[in-house]
């Protein structure tokens, strides 16, 4: 008999100071569900970003980047950023969104721009 194996949910509660990216659509569903960022076929007017944040989470603020409208498969898709309470208070977080935004604005998913958000000692996470 096979275990399950761990979920997104239960790593991001048992490491309260972690960060994660994923574009896992398993992953990607199962927090958005959870962050209460679920949208029915979320569709810009053209192609392009749609970004959603939840502080739903107990540990974690839950930031949904949706790229849709784009002609190839691989352009369109979600990934979804979870950031520490802890480590990103607010204001903090104010400015990662701003910066998320201004960093992709007009790119698709196949062309995003990687912000890397560090754990306490620095580290790329």
């Amino acid at each position: 008999m096979s275990e399950e194996p761990e979920s997104i949910l239960d790593k991001l509660e048992r490491n309260p100071r972690s960060a994660c990216i994923t574009q896992n659509p398993r992953d990607c569903q199962l927090l958005l569900a959870k962050a209460k960022l679920i949208m029915e076929s979320p569709t810009s007017p053209g192609a392009g970003l749609l970004v959603g944040l939840s502080s739903a989470l107990k540990s974690h603020h839950v930031i949904a980047m949706v790229w849709s409208g784009y002609s190839s498969p691989e352009e369109n898709g979600c990934q979804v950023i979870c950031l520490s309470k802890m480590q990103y208070p607010d204001e903090r977080l104010a400015d990662f969104v701003t910066c998320l935004i201004g960093a992709n604005k007009g790119r698709s998913r196949k062309n995003t721009v990687k912000i890397w958000t560090t754990n306490s000692g620095g580290e790329p996470r």
